[in-house]
C-alpha cells in the first residue's frame, strides 16, 4: 500500500515520519520549546504550557511552522498547531507517539 492509497491523516504521518531523521520526543521538544521562545519572545512558558493562551496566533504559528521545516525538515500545518497547543503534544504528534 502506498501512502497515496492511505487516508490523508495517514498519509501526512507517513510523510512527516519519512521526511527527517528519527529523534526521540523529548529531543523533538526542546527544539520546539527554543523556537516557540523566539517566535513568541518570552521564555517563561515549558512544553505542558498552552501557546494558544501565550499569545500564538495563526500569523505566529505559521512563523514557527516555517522555522521548523528550515531546521529539521519535518512539515506541521498551522492546523496542527492549533490542535495540539502544547509543546509536548506537537512533539509526541511529529514523532509519532502521540
Amino acid at each position: 500500500m502506498t501512502p497515496k492509497d492511505d487516508p490523508p491523516e495517514r498519509a501526512r504521518s507517513w510523510v512527516r515520519k519519512m521526511s527527517a531523521p528519527r529523534v526521540n520526543s523529548r529531543e523533538r521538544q526542546g527544539t520546539l520549546l527554543e523556537l516557540w521562545r523566539k517566535t513568541l519572545a518570552r521564555t517563561d512558558f515549558g512544553v505542558d504550557d498552552n501557546v494558544l493562551l501565550l499569545g500564538a496566533d495563526p500569523i505566529r504559528s505559521g512563523e514557527l511552522v516555517e522555522q521548523l521545516h528550515a531546521r529539521t525538515g519535518l512539515r506541521l500545518s498551522v492546523k496542527d498547531v492549533l490542535a495540539k497547543p502544547t509543546i509536548r503534544t506537537m512533539a509526541n504528534y511529529l514523532t509519532g507517539t502521540g
